[in-house]
């Protein structure tokens, strides 16, 4: 696996190795790879990037953000692309009802894993992506209902739907992240969403790099989680990464045109007619 960054990468990444036995060989942050330094483009390829979105023919990957401005919109680079938002048609002219919760969530439906509850997993599990915040009722809590109850159901999440609109859950989060952050040495991110009572931020831990201080936070993070699941603790990391640096743009414009002229490696849709986009040189 390559993934992503944050906490929801992290977990995804720690459901797979524990289910189905995969090899954590590097990160990206949307702007850079890092990757096993044994590793060729070729094989690169051949990895599932998870958490990502990746748009190229041959990578396999899986993701959930909004992918197409329109339906029908042509994107032959997401033939091997897991998304829910484009098994459910999804796309930007639906913005409100795009899919609400992270990677993790949709890994535990397709793979038929229950998440646990016990030992603070109902905490742990309602933290990726503010998906506690986004199912609270001064957000998205309809959306979000009409995915679990309609289409990824995971029964940890449908168990405490109720719970997390209350200001009871907003302080025992709070203080379960308190402890995260305490074991792992994650802090939590500015956020940009607040909770309906106690106008808590989402608490998204990420990785700032593949620097020792940021690896040694993963790795107890592994622990605390493997604490609460039982998930194995050995992701199979390389100790030394080799980067290949990107360049991240914005562009805004007719999204078929502009992915059939440029080499676009992966991108996100962040507004109507914006890309946020990333391409490399030479071939990957």
């Amino acid at each position: 696996m390559i993934i992503g960054m944050d906490l929801d990468a992290m977990l995804s990444a720690m459901l797979l190795r524990h289910h189905l036995g995969w090899r954590l060989r590097g990160f990206y942050d949307l702007q850079t790879i890092y990757h096993d330094p044994g590793m060729t483009p070729a094989d690169l390829r051949q990895c599932i990037w998870v958490d990502l979105d990746i748009y190229h023919p041959e990578i396999a990957s899986i993701g959930h953000h909004i992918l197409s401005f329109r339906s029908g919109d042509s994107l032959p680079g997401h033939a091997r692309t897991l998304n829910p938002n484009l098994l459910r048609g999804m796309s930007y002219e639906r913005f409100a009802a795009k899919y609400p919760l992270g990677t993790v969530h949709f890994l535990a439906w397709v793979l038929g894993v229950n998440l646990p509850a016990q030992n603070g997993g109902k905490y742990l599990f309602w933290l990726p992506d503010s998906s506690w915040i986004n199912a609270q009722s001064h957000r998205f809590r309809k959306n979000v209902h009409d995915w679990l109850w309609g289409f990824v159901e995971v029964p940890l999440l449908k168990d405490t739907f109720d719970d997390v609109d209350t200001i009871k859950f907003e302080g025992d989060i709070a203080q379960f992240f308190a402890q995260l952050a305490n074991e792992t040495g994650f802090k939590a991110g500015r956020g940009q969403v607040k909770s309906r009572h106690m106008q808590i931020g989402g608490m998204q831990c990420r990785m700032a790099g593949v620097d020792p201080a940021s690896m040694q936070s993963f790795a107890r993070l592994c622990r605390f989680v493997h604490e609460r699941t039982g998930w194995h603790t050995d992701m199979g990391t390389p100790a030394d990464l080799e980067r290949i640096p990107g360049r991240r743009n914005p562009y805004k414009g007719d999204l078929a045109g502009f992915l059939a002229r440029e080499q676009v490696f992966s991108y996100v849709i962040p507004n109507a007619d914006v890309i946020n986009y990333t391409t490399f040189d030479g071939a990957i």
